[in-house]
């Protein structure tokens, strides 16, 4: 099907768009190989990547294609900062709690634990209940956090000050907005008001406990398998290499086959793969009943399938599911 109108219409915003995001892919993965933060690198550049197709895909008109490409993009910016050793999953919730404080850290935290549930392959109503759960008990727990532990932390190294006999504030109880002065990121400390590290510490801890609470992470279900059985195979057909022993009954075939295999030179894949087949059929009926023992398979039909790896089995079961699983 060629091109319509809309398509060529929408290739000048589209193509630059999808060959950008092309390039920013590559360059996440190049990224990928950096230590402690090579994987926040990686995983940046797909969800940059992953947004630049949305774009593309949106001035395509696909819509379907560009939401999930847009949800692709949050998963991955979320995932990438969970990457980076021990303290990875920490970051954006305390980012978030400066300004939003314990329902910041809650909200963060519900929705990066939903997006690594799903993507640890939960269902999406399992993924957004744990989500949920996970955020509700990381909120009460910094409120828990902040309120009991913060003005320990805060008063950490504190004193008295000799001129006016105040306490003096500890190394984590100092405010951003005091420690950063008048730096260039004095800006940043002036939006943070007079929030502390030891806010953001005491907070964090409060906020693991409580998420911890929610249990392990959800995934995908796993699938109960059934126990193997034996089965008759279906018969094969005739390799034209053997054209020769089309008269012969499958028990004579067998022991030919076995013959030539041991003293004749050997076989090839397909001659082999028809002597497991006739072995197969000799020791499984029709109605799938088992033979009770193996003493229908002859010495030399036991000496080839020693030669194949087979040989040794006393039991026709171990021995027809090693054969099903020859290759």
């Amino acid at each position: 099907m060629g091109k319509s109108i809309f398509d060529t219409l929408a290739a000048p915003i589209s193509a630059p768009l999808d060959a950008a995001g092309g390039v920013v892919h590559g360059i996440g993965n190049a990224l990928g190989d950096i230590p402690v933060i090579g994987g926040a690198a990686k995983y940046g550049g797909i969800g940059l990547s992953d947004a630049l197709h949305s774009e593309a895909d949106f001035a395509k008109g696909n819509v379907s294609k560009a939401a999930n490409d847009t949800l692709s993009s949050f998963s991955n910016a979320i995932h990438g900062p969970n990457t980076i050793p021990v303290v990875g999953k920490y970051i954006l919730p305390a980012v978030a709690s400066i300004w939003g404080g314990p329902l910041g850290y809650g909200a963060a935290n519900a929705i990066q634990n939903g997006f690594e549930a799903s993507r640890n392959g939960a269902s999406f109503g399992d993924a957004s209940k744990y989500g949920s759960t996970s955020g509700a008990l990381s909120a009460a727990g910094s409120y828990a956090g902040s309120q009991l532990l913060g003005p320990t932390l805060n008063g950490l190294g504190g004193g008295v000050n000799p001129a006016s006999g105040g306490a003096t504030a500890g190394s984590l109880g100092t405010p951003f907005s005091q420690s950063l002065g008048e730096t260039s990121l004095s800006g940043v400390g002036n939006a943070l008001g007079s929030t502390t590290p030891g806010d953001v510490l005491a907070s964090g801890v409060g906020s693991s406990i409580g998420s911890s609470m929610a249990g392990p992470s959800p995934t995908a279900p796993v699938q109960a398998q059934s126990p193997w059985a034996p089965s008759q195979m279906a018969q094969m057909d005739l390799p034209s290499s053997l054209s020769s022993y089309q008269n012969l009954d499958p028990m004579q075939q067998a022991t030919n086959i076995a013959s030539k295999g041991v003293y004749g030179g050997g076989q090839g894949p397909q001659e082999k793969n028809y002597f497991l087949n006739l072995i197969n059929r000799q020791l499984v009926n029709s109605g799938g009943q088992v033979a009770g023992d193996t003493s229908s398979i002859n010495p030399v039909e036991n000496s080839f399938l020693s030669q194949l790896g087979l040989g040794g089995y006393k039991n026709p079961t171990d021995l027809l599911k090693n054969i099903s699983q020859y290759s």
